[in-house]
């Protein structure tokens, strides 16, 4: 599948999932959970998935906060879509210029590991 979207509506529609009100709190921990995992044959790198979702990996890089519970996909050109149903977190990154990264980028970890920061300091 292939997205178009903005940033906005991406985390739009991780923060209504995680909040229940696309999938029921059972179906999505069910989506969520790990399935398959280990070497890609795509991207010759590690990778994690549950259901259509990518679990945390070398291919979905997530800061230490998020390890066991995000969960999300990265897109072509180093966008990101992220939920975390334990810490009520959605939240996306797009940019205008696609960097040459195939599958997320260290701008959006960062990025994501600054969300998470912000979480722990409250």
């Amino acid at each position: 599948m292939g997205a178009v979207t903005t940033a906005r509506g991406l985390a739009g529609f991780y923060r209504d999932l995680v909040a229940g009100r696309i999938l029921r709190a059972e179906t999505l921990d069910d989506a969520t959970r790990g399935r398959v995992s280990g070497p890609d044959r795509v991207l010759l790198i590690d990778s994690a998935f549950g259901l259509g979702y990518m679990r945390p990996s070398m291919t979905f890089l997530t800061p230490a906060g998020g390890a066991e519970s995000a969960f999300g996909h990265t897109g072509m050109g180093g966008s990101l879509g992220l939920g975390d149903v334990e810490h009520g977190l959605g939240m996306a990154y797009t940019m205008n210029k696609m960097a040459g990264a195939v599958s997320g980028s260290f701008r959006a970890y960062r990025l994501a590991e600054a969300v998470y920061a912000s979480l722990h300091a409250r």
